[in-house]
């Protein structure tokens, strides 16, 4: 590719030669970055005519490969990661890859990010349920329950007749076992706090 003149500053304008010197390469590579890869000349390729090149110019075309090589590794990476995780599992970005070498911190925002979306598209198909909702619901049904069943004694004992200390032993029956029944909702739901799990049990 030829440079135009506006482009060119004369200082470092050098022929293949010295500026294969001078990015430590050997003329051969010179020419081959310019007749395979685009290196920009500021004359030559003609019969007769010698390369030459304008070191800057030169200096930032290699950038630019450099800057293109590197997007498409981390592409690649980016990729590898997904696909990765569709065929060994969710797990297999956590602390390494198939051959044990440890996962690059993009790769993990990789699978995080795809953990993410994952997650929300779940919610929206309400296949994932909000923690929230499940806690709000949880403490009504055990309110709900409580109240039925702290009625029952009294309706118990007015149908079948029964004496205060018969209808006050099956109320402390009951009382026992929503107790038990709230601790039990504590541990598998830790997520409840302590003045909920109290206002479900009483």
């Amino acid at each position: 590719m030829v440079m135009s003149e506006n482009d060119i500053q004369p200082d470092d304008v050098r022929s293949l030669r010295e500026a294969a010197l001078f990015f430590g390469v050997t003329a051969k590579t010179m020419s081959d970055w310019i007749r395979l890869q685009g290196c920009p000349v500021v004359k030559g390729g003609q019969p007769g005519v010698a390369y030459e090149v304008s070191l800057r110019q030169v200096a930032a075309w290699r950038d630019g490969l450099e800057a293109e090589a590197k997007a498409k590794e981390e592409a690649k990476a980016e990729a590898d990661a997904q696909l990765k995780m569709e065929l060994l599992g969710t797990g297999a970005l956590i602390d390494g890859d198939a051959s044990g070498r440890p996962v690059s911190a993009r790769d993990k925002k990789a699978w995080v990010e795809a953990e993410i979306a994952r997650a929300r598209l779940a919610e929206m198909r309400r296949e994932l349920v909000p923690v929230e909702e499940i806690r709000a619901a949880l403490v009504e049904a055990m309110g709900q329950l409580r109240n039925g069943l702290l009625a029952l004694p009294d309706r118990i004992g007015e149908k079948l007749g029964l004496e205060e200390a018969d209808i006050a032993l099956i109320a402390e029956e009951i009382r026992a076992s929503l107790s038990d029944l709230a601790d039990q909702v504590e541990a598998m739901e830790g997520d409840l706090s302590p003045a909920e799990v109290a206002h479900a049990a009483e």
